[in-house]
């Protein structure tokens, strides 16, 4: 990584060096064959944000969003970033259990939703789950309207990477959901760590077939910001239809776990000796085990080094394999290795909610964060205004255990 983006402050800060370094180079494209820009990313986002801004949004503000991949959802979580809102996105296959979870423990101000999607209304079932609230939240529909406005009207960007603002919401199988605080440099961090293991550059192409909502979004998208390199975005992943748009977009890497390995591979099978993406140089993904045997048969049908990685939502990049290591399906173990060493405890006063008081297990990796069980608020609280804490965060006893930011960086 060059000098001039790893040290970017910020996500937004990431995002104009990057408009301003490469504007014309091709960041998004999908599956219809629409394309943004560096610049035009850059500027559509500000756009946005300045939009979100008339609608009371600011600095500090939670948000919750639950949408599926279109630029309309990465644009919209940009403009949150170029304001400095808190955001908490959710995966898009979650219902009324973990969605009402989640903008009840993080005290929503604003979520956003897709409309109608898939079917299902988005819409009715965030005003069904707070229908009981004092203070509901403003539900914004940006698949059938993106806010809008002058960018001239926008305050400064945010400047203080080291400020939580990203709440992920890690399984509850056997429990309440847990809330992982992340910073902007945590996930760079990350991404700059997974850049530099795949090897990426500016002639790649790259994709995303798993959801932006999900950790791996801000990661991968980092590491494009980072290496300077565009992707193909898909909002449905069906094989069939997938593939043909990766080989004609000239995708050099494609992947997102073991699952997608496999779809690929059973493409390839149907016709063996032509290959279903001739540009590809290699497949990545996590999320799950890979046996070495899917690893030996991709390298086997398609040429290709599988670079498998593994990660947390408290730690989206703690392994990855790289393409230039003897035996890439063994994730780089330094890594591991080296956040595994830096693990301590440390008591801290969590500033996001302000109920919660002790960090505990909090690793000083600078990518890392903290599994966080955040409580559901009590129903009455206080009036506040948007972008502030609400009195109960500051005076109620401690119910709950956060990582500190402040010992997350070494």
């Amino acid at each position: 990584m060059t000098e001039s983006f790893v040290d970017a402050a910020t996500l937004w800060d990431l995002v104009e060096r990057r408009a301003a370094a490469t504007p014309d180079m091709v960041l998004l494209i999908d599956e219809a064959g629409n394309a943004l820009t560096c610049a035009q990313f850059r500027d559509r986002a500000e756009r946005a944000a300045a939009g979100f801004a008339a609608l009371g949004v600011g600095h500090g503000t939670r948000v919750t969003w639950e949408l599926p991949n279109r630029f309309e959802t990465v644009l919209a979580s940009f403009a949150l970033a170029r304001l400095g809102a808190v955001q908490n996105p959710i995966l898009h296959f979650y219902r009324h259990k973990e969605v009402g979870y989640a903008i009840r423990a993080t005290e929503a101000e604003l979520v956003l939703v897709p409309g109608t999607w898939n079917g299902f209304d988005f819409t009715a079932m965030v005003h069904e789950l707070t229908a009981d609230l004092a203070s509901k939240p403003q539900v914004v529909d940006v698949f059938a309207d993106l806010p809008d406005g002058d960018p001239a009207s926008l305050p400064p960007a945010p400047t203080d990477g080291d400020e939580v603002r990203w709440v992920y919401f890690t399984s509850g199988t056997t429990s309440d959901p847990k809330g992982v605080r992340h910073t902007d440099r945590t996930l760079i961090t990350g991404a700059n760590g997974l850049a530099v293991a795949l090897d990426m550059s500016g002639d790649d192409v790259g994709s995303i077939a798993f959801p932006f909502s999900h950790i791996a979004g801000p990661d991968y998208f980092g590491t494009m910001l980072l290496a300077g390199f565009g992707a193909v975005l898909f909002e449905a992943f069906v094989p069939e239809k997938a593939i043909p748009v990766l080989a004609a977009n000239g995708v050099t890497m494609v992947g997102g776990g073991t699952t997608f390995y496999q779809m690929y591979l059973a493409e390839q099978r149907k016709d063996p000796a032509t290959p279903i993406i001739p540009s590809l140089r290699k497949m990545s993904g996590g999320g799950a085990p890979m046996p070495p045997e899917i690893y030996e048969e991709i390298k086997r049908e398609f040429g290709v080094k599988t670079c498998h990685g593994y990660g947390m939502t408290e730690c989206p990049m703690i392994c990855e394999g790289s393409p230039t290591t003897p035996t890439s399906s063994s994730p780089t173990p330094w890594a591991s290795r080296w956040w595994a060493s830096r693990c301590a405890s440390s008591p801290t006063r969590a500033p996001w909610p302000g109920r919660a008081r002790t960090a505990r297990s909090a690793s000083r990796a600078p990518w890392c964060s903290g599994a966080t069980p955040i409580q559901p608020p009590p129903p009455r609280r206080s009036t506040t205004t948007a972008g502030s804490a609400p009195a109960t965060w500051a005076t109620s006893a401690p119910t709950a255990t956060w990582c500190s930011p402040a010992a997350s960086r070494t």
